[in-house]
């Protein structure tokens, strides 16, 4: 496989009425603008009918398993002999090619829109008559979605009321992303880890594919590697986790074996075994997962690296230390970067690696030299496919990865920023705070505004709040001025308590804060984001020709954080408001009085709640100020927009603040 990897063909699946013939072609516009060599779409449903000279529906309506043939010998004969820098769209029910039936390395691409079944549903006519339309649609979900979650690289989600035009930005970005690993050195460092040895063939085409440093081969998890796996071209990582000698002596035997990680627990057994006098030297990790927090285990691990080095002296350059603990609190996150750097001034390459979703943010910065504490990880880890938190719950296959971070959470840190500041330039972090943060997509916003600003900049997603007392919260903006934080975002539950972190704040609740020398200092750019919505809003019919003397009309619902930026836009834009409601009493005077059964806008600012809309005054249009979870257009409205203008707008007020500017 030498297609080269920004050529590589691109499989966009998923069900029907997620996008991908309507996607597809605007994708390959925008690859074509940013690559060498312009992109092209297929959409393989319109090839079949190209060469056979019926229609798909006409095809099954003889015989669906001789369209599936059909369709999978189309499909596999355009991955291997198409032009490079090919998107194919295959239909939804196409089984997926086996790897050693192809020529090339495709990229799979799997979008998920939300509302996609009444899309189907009224695009066509169900196929099997036996069943009703929910049955069929448990079906497909049950046969279709973990054939994707087994080759999926990416899991591209698209909210209702996302324009196509945003949904082919985000989607081309993932991609160029994708592509971006090869020159990014965190990748080089980055190890693929098969769950089991199912994964093995994915995980050396993916590491081939994506330019990564290899694969690890963990004794626990792949005890029959040698059996289950013919040698390929990846570097791979041989990693002991269990008492068995000949495992580590083989695997080291081969050609492609770079590197050996030996955990301390049967570090005695090689030892007895005399195994590393009869390998050859090569980087060697000591690691250390431990079950508590504290020094015992920093200092087994330089008394063994010493110890080695007398024992082995052709092995000594080669030493590296993993450190690899579970702390549950921010105090004791403190204290394990604290052994970590002590680890590190010993002199030897050392990897540091919090276990656990709740710390996960700290790799990628661990990862890069521009943190604050100068600690550099000598490696890195990704599972293979996509974490099983990321899937729709229908979907999740065996093994699907346990991992808090894939390959998708790591694309903003393989992004090349393309700074314009200095060659040499040093990057600086930002992030989001808050509980949950893991599906928010404010590290894309932010990606993209850094390449396109030219800012060196990247973004962390830091999961804090819900249980997090006062003291919790002090400890962490502890770590975050020790590891050089800039700026942050701070979402639900935290806006209200900022006023502890910010000196000399007004009582309100504020969302983005900058540090200075002089401590951290905040703003609420919520308002930015409204404004720039109502702007947007007022291009549109009815209200692009609306008179000057009859004022907009508004009514919002939901009196959390964001109301208070939410009402100071809509005064300030100039419409009129009519109702301000609460979500947990509901819509009032659209029940009664006349005047407010009608507005031109209707704002939802209370979230993904059910039951919002009931007694909602008719609109023009319903906003929903989200872009998770966002439900059906209400039956009160004529038109249905979500939260993305309103967010694009806040990272963009979020980074001139960051930067000094917009006090």
């Amino acid at each position: 496989m030498n297609t080269p990897h920004s050529a590589t063909p691109i499989l966009l699946i998923g069900h029907r009425g997620t996008g991908k013939t309507t996607l597809g072609p605007r994708l390959a516009e925008m690859l074509s603008e940013s690559h060498a060599g312009a992109w092209s779409f297929v959409d393989l449903d319109a090839e079949i009918e190209r060469v056979t000279g019926k229609t798909p529906a006409a095809i099954i309506a003889e015989d669906e398993a001789t369209f599936r043939r059909i369709e999978s010998e189309a499909l596999r004969r355009l991955l291997n002999t198409s032009a490079p820098r090919t998107i194919i769209a295959p239909g939804a029910g196409c089984a997926m090619p086996r790897a050693q039936d192809l020529v090339v390395n495709p990229l799979f691409v799997w979008l998920w829109r939300d509302g996609w079944e009444d899309e189907a549903k009224a695009a066509r006519a169900r196929l099997r008559d036996a069943m009703s339309f929910e049955e069929e649609v448990r079906w497909m979900r049950e046969t279709r979605e973990p054939a994707w979650a087994a080759v999926a690289h990416l899991f591209v989600g698209i909210s209702r009321a996302r324009t196509p035009e945003l949904a082919a930005r985000m989607l081309a970005d993932s991609i160029r992303w994708t592509f971006d690993a090869r020159h990014s050195a965190i990748a080089r460092r980055s190890w693929l880890v098969p769950a089991s040895a199912a994964q093995l063939e994915r995980a050396m085409r993916d590491a081939e594919l994506l330019g990564l440093g290899g694969v690890e081969i963990r004794s626990d998890l792949c005890a029959d590697f040698a059996t289950q796996c013919e040698p390929g071209a990846a570097p791979l990582l041989a990693s002991l986790r269990s008492a068995s000698a000949e495992w580590l002596e083989e695997i080291a035997g081969r050609a492609n074996t770079h590197s050996i990680d030996i955990d301390l627990e049967f570090l005695d057994d090689q030892r007895r075994a005399k195994t590393l006098e009869r390998v050859a030297p090569r980087p060697l990790f000591l690691s250390a997962h431990p079950p508590g927090i504290g020094h015992p285990a920093a200092d087994r691990l330089l008394a063994e690296a010493a110890q080695l080095r007398a024992e082995h002296p052709a092995w000594a350059p080669h030493i590296r230390l993993k450190y690899a603990p579970t702390p549950t609190s921010f105090a004791e996150l403190r204290r394990c970067f604290e052994i970590a750097t002590t680890l590190q001034r010993a002199g030897y390459p050392t990897t540091f690696l919090p276990q656990g979703a709740r710390f996960a943010w700290t790799r990628p910065i661990l990862s890069n030299p521009a943190n604050g504490l100068a600690l550099e990880n000598a490696s890195n880890y990704l599972p293979v496919g996509l974490r099983a938190t990321r899937l729709p719950a229908s979907s999740v296959p065996p093994t699907a990865a346990p991992s808090p971070m894939d390959l998708q959470d790591w694309l903003p840190h393989f992004a090349r920023l393309n700074p314009t500041t200095t060659p040499n330039h040093t990057e600086s972090f930002d992030g989001l705070i808050g509980d949950p943060v893991s599906g928010s997509v404010g590290d894309w916003w932010h990606t993209q505004a850094a390449i396109a600003s030219g800012e060196p900049t990247r973004y962390l997603k830091i999961q804090l709040g819900r249980d997090d007392d006062d003291v919790a919260l002090d400890e962490a903006f502890g770590l975050f001025e020790e590891l050089g934080l800039r700026g942050l975002s701070v979402t639900a539950p935290l806006k209200r308590r900022m006023q502890r972190i910010v000196k000399d704040s007004a009582d309100a609740p504020l969302n983005t804060l900058r540090r200075t020398q002089d401590g951290w200092v905040g703003r609420d750019t919520d308002e930015f984001g409204m404004l720039a919505t109502l702007r947007e809003i007022m291009k549109e019919e009815p209200f692009a020709n609306a008179s000057p003397d009859a004022p907009l009309t508004v009514s919002v619902i939901g009196r959390g954080g964001v109301s208070p930026a939410v009402l100071r836009a809509i005064d300030a834009a100039g419409w009129k408001l009519v109702e301000h409601a609460s979500a947990r009493e509901g819509w009032k005077l659209s029940a009664s009085e006349p005047a407010a059964q009608r507005v031109h806008l209707v704002i939802n600012a209370a979230g993904p709640r059910p039951g919002i809309a009931d007694g909602a005054p008719g609109c023009d249009i319903w906003l929903d100020l989200h872009y998770n979870s966002v439900a059906q257009k209400p039956d009160c409205a004529d038109a249905h927009w979500n939260g993305d203008v309103f967010f694009e707008a806040q990272a963009k007020a979020q980074r001139v603040f960051w930067r000094g500017s917009g006090e």
